[in-house]
């Protein structure tokens, strides 16, 4: 069998897989997060040439029926290393239910990384250009499934191994909290009416 025919098993396979986890799940679950960190990059296949600053965002959507069950769907993301590029990217997320508040999910897809940083710098600069690359992703933390609504709140630790496809074969291996957007917003919206006087002490001025 060739290696075309091997892909295109593969392929058909996870649709299958995929389509029988969203015929059996309930309504979607998705979430939305802010990962901060640090990140070890390197150039031209190098391992770990230097520690920098991690921030992105990252949101999914999980096909699943109830807190016990397997779940499968697809992610996108964004973020930056040291302020000095942008990496954008999507892929597939499979949800292993360790137990029901604590899964662990696993990631995998591509992405596509624009440099501005010049030649003085940890990262692979902008002569490369836009460059594509894959990663993978495994996030360990709370994750409850929720059963009122569509979202889940979703706070953990993930750690994630990157490398590029393009001339500068950067890599990067990135720690980082993931703090979900409710746990974040939530709290300034209650500050923020704290600071504001309230309608009825108006009135009884």
């Amino acid at each position: 069998m060739t290696s075309r025919a091997h892909l295109l098993g593969a392929v058909a396979l996870a649709a299958l897989v995929f389509a029988s986890a969203r015929a059996d799940a309930g309504p979607p679950q998705f979430g939305v997060g802010v990962t901060v960190g640090a990140a070890g990059v390197g150039k031209h296949q190098a391992i770990w040439d230097e520690t920098v600053f991690h921030l992105g965002a990252r949101g999914d959507v999980m096909f699943r029926n109830g807190s016990r069950t397997f779940g499968i769907g697809p992610y996108v993301e964004v973020m930056t290393h040291d302020f000095g590029e942008l990496q954008t990217g999507a892929g597939g997320s499979l949800l292993i239910p360790i137990t029901e508040l604590y899964p662990i999910v696993l990631s995998g897809g591509a992405y596509v990384r624009i440099p501005w940083q010049g030649p003085v710098g940890p990262l692979a600069d902008k002569r490369y250009g836009v460059e594509p690359g894959l990663a993978g992703t495994i996030f360990l933390g709370t994750r409850s499934y929720n059963w009122h609504n569509s979202y889940e709140i979703t706070v953990g630790l993930i750690g994630q191994a990157r490398f590029g496809l393009g001339d500068s074969h950067e890599t990067s291996f990135v720690i980082a909290a993931q703090l979900d957007l409710a746990a974040i917003w939530v709290p300034v919206v209650f500050i923020v009416h704290g600071l504001q006087e309230s309608p009825e002490a108006n009135r009884i001025k």
